[in-house]
């Protein structure tokens, strides 16, 4: 049932504003994939950084981060 909305509404809405911004949408999809990036980055490297500050077990730190002692 969800789906079968989804597929019915939603789906025809996003293509229908997507068909009509694709122009726009290929000029600045660079610059809001790098935002994006930086954006996430800036965001695990502040948790790692509060989790060490916070002197948090080791295994914290790195759930914050998602990556191996550094």
């Amino acid at each position: 049932m969800f789906w079968s909305i989804i597929r019915v509404i939603v789906i025809p809405i996003v293509a229908a504003v997507v068909s009509h911004n694709a122009e726009k949408i290929y000029t600045c999809g660079a610059l809001v994939l790098c935002v994006v990036t930086l954006h996430n980055l800036l965001g695990y490297a502040c948790g790692f950084v509060f989790g060490k500050l916070l002197r948090l077990p080791s295994p914290k730190p790195r759930s914050l981060f998602n990556i191996s002692d550094i």
